[in-house]
């Protein structure tokens, strides 16, 4: 036990030690994003294969899920770049997963946003992901995942998965001069249909 949360405490070290060196020496963060989780809708039979003993769930296959979670981000403008992108994202999030279970995403990438209107924007990001989440293992129904790998010296109680190449969009609507409401999504098929609401904050 011991030995499992000294290992998640380095982990959490060295991923706050590289977000601060991006910060402070790359990238000039900008605004300040804060999302809680709305309902997300599984999108084959797969990942309902147990769905009546899900949490949360709000239908009886467990199709859809509304699970608790919040996600917290930083932008920061970029200059001219070769990927003409307009800025750089951060992002972590911490939920209960549909079986109850501690999970967290982290995703860093640029982005690229379009201005439809005065007010309203849409933004597109790529990059890399890598989702944990307290292993399923203890469940005696649960066939391991092909896609969830486990690692004795690496998150240790953990099943993860790492997605060097992601991405997810953004609805941004401009309130004032400081907040914008955002809305985002990602359509990771085969698995679920994730999305989140929230606020964006200029620093």
């Amino acid at each position: 036990m011991n030995k499992t949360l000294s290992k998640n405490k380095l982990f959490f070290k060295v991923f706050l030690s590289l977000f601060f060196f991006f910060y402070s020496n790359i990238l000039r963060a900008n605004s300040l994003g804060l999302q809680v989780f709305l309902p997300h809708i599984h999108l084959s039979s797969e990942s309902v294969s147990f769905g009546e003993k899900y949490s949360y769930k709000l239908d009886n296959k467990g199709w859809v899920v509304w699970m608790p979670g919040l996600k917290v981000f930083y932008d920061a403008k970029l200059g001219k770049n070769i990927w003409k992108s307009s800025h750089f994202r951060f992002a972590a999030s911490y939920s209960k997963d549909c079986m109850n279970q501690t999970s967290y995403v982290f995703h860093v990438g640029p982005r690229w946003k379009v201005k439809l209107s005065e007010k309203i924007g849409f933004t597109l990001g790529l990059g890399s992901t890598l989702w944990l989440r307290k292993t399923w293992e203890i469940f005696p129904f649960y066939k391991k995942s092909e896609y969830m790998k486990t690692s004795s010296r690496y998150f240790s109680g953990f099943e993860y998965m790492f997605l060097p190449f992601s991405g997810d969009f953004d609805f941004e609507f401009q309130l004032d001069e400081k907040w914008t409401a955002i809305y985002s999504f990602i359509p990771a098929y085969p698995f679920v249909f994730s999305q989140t609401l929230g606020f964006m904050m200029k620093l």
